[in-house]
């Protein structure tokens, strides 16, 4: 009889703890406090209140873990909490300019992914920033001012079967666009509007996949044709012991740009002039920019510490756009950890660039090379370190120049970065 009152008390106590999982620790110390009462009361031994306390304990621990309360909704306990805080400090000279630049920088991005059930993900994200789509820095200045906070991400994502996934809103593009370089595109953009990713593999080795989309860039008057893109993609990636290649082509074809000025442009690309910071005038060519792109990678070096070797390139030309200014291209070369994660951890990547003037739309390069504009040359250099687990050391050097066939004119500029990382 004993045992089954036991029994009882054990099944209530459990009862309260998933009814209230939000607060199941302070739950359990109430627990506590009625087993010591059943004591006091003499229904409980010793012995028996300190097993009971320790099946309650465990019990409440293990279904946390495995997301088995059964009060809060399963997306709820699925939910994904990331993010990261960067601090930098750069210092950039552009010949020509007289005086150069020191700054400290912050940039912190925090987000929540949250699986709804086994078709459908969610995502929204946060980062610091003024704005911008290329960069969610904020500069240390203006006395201290309050930072702005941008929406950074929001997305739902359908997966109606293993290779195929769609997303609409504003989303993080890797997933839906492969780009081995920094050639093209600013790593911190998120595009606006929807894409498909296709990935399916065949056998044990080879991999094929399809990437297509329909990106917003803009919303104009109820007269005038809204600038967007729309791109599609198609690749293979292959790996055989210890090499590994991925190989894909894209076009990407942008409408109703010509004659418009773009918002956040670099001023660069024909029909634009810079005056101070003032942008005039408006886009000479359209853009229809088509090429390739490829990666080549070996994991077991001479060496135990080069976990992989790459090298890895892109090629594209704008069809839209005369010869001489509507070419880009870019080659690079990696090596080390592939993921630095943990302390000792650690990886190199440099890269050249070829940028013509009206390769590509100058909203979307890098901004750290010569402020994301067109119509430049120049290499490129990071080190990765691992300091601890989540935190890492980056230190960066651009340089980069106009193309130009007077060597006199073409400006060169140097940028030096150190960061400090930690993610979470």
């Amino acid at each position: 009889m004993k045992i089954k009152i036991l029994q009882y008390i054990f099944i209530v106590l459990l009862a309260g703890a998933a009814v209230f999982p939000s607060t199941s620790y302070a739950q359990i110390s109430d627990n506590d406090l009625l087993i010591e009462k059943l004591v006091d009361k003499g229904y409980l031994s010793e012995i028996e209140a300190t097993i009971l306390k320790d099946k309650t304990k465990r019990y409440v621990a293990e279904h946390m873990v495995e997301g088995r309360l059964i009060s809060l909704p399963q997306w709820v306990q699925r939910i994904e909490l990331k993010g990261d805080i960067r601090l930098r400090t750069q210092y950039e000279k552009r010949k020509g300019i007289d005086d150069s630049r020191q700054r400290g920088r912050l940039r912190a991005r925090i987000g929540l992914i949250s699986r709804i059930n086994k078709h459908i993900t969610g995502g929204i994200g946060i980062t610091t920033g003024s704005g911008d789509s290329r960069s969610g820095n904020v500069t240390f200045t203006d006395s201290f001012d309050k930072a702005d906070i941008r929406l950074d991400y929001g997305f739902l994502e359908y997966k109606p079967f293993p290779w195929v996934k769609v997303v609409g809103g504003k989303w993080k593009a890797d997933d839906y666009i492969w780009k081995p370089t920094t050639l093209l595109w600013d790593s911190d953009i998120n595009p606006e509007g929807g894409a498909l990713h296709l990935e399916k593999n065949i056998g044990r080795k080879v991999t094929v996949f399809g990437n297509a989309g329909g990106l917003a860039i803009d919303e104009l008057s109820a007269s005038t044709e809204d600038p967007m893109l729309i791109y599609g993609q198609g690749g293979v990636g292959v790996e055989i012991n210890d090499f590994d290649a991925k190989v894909a082509g894209t076009f990407y074809e942008f409408r109703h740009l010509k004659g418009k000025r773009l918002d956040d442009t670099a001023c660069s690309n024909s029909g634009l002039t810079l005056f101070g910071t003032n942008c005039t005038g408006s886009l000479s060519h359209n853009f229809r920019v088509s090429g390739g792109s490829v990666e080549l990678g070996y994991r077991k070096m001479i060496h135990e510490e080069f976990k992989r070797i790459a090298i890895f390139g892109d090629w594209f030309r704008n069809d839209d756009a005369p010869d001489k200014i509507n070419k880009a291209w870019s080659v690079g070369l990696k090596f080390g950890n592939q993921k630095v994660k943990y302390l000792g951890d650690w990886q190199f990547t440099g890269q050249y660039s070829h940028l013509e003037q009206d390769a590509f739309p100058d909203i979307f390069p890098n901004s750290n090379r010569y402020e994301g504009q067109t119509g430049i040359k120049g290499y490129d250099g990071k080190l990765t370190i691992g300091l601890a687990p989540n935190v890492t050391a980056n230190l960066s050097y651009y340089h980069a120049k106009k193309i130009n066939s007077d060597s006199s004119l073409e400006f060169p500029e140097r940028i030096y970065q150190g960061d400090i990382q930690v993610k979470f």
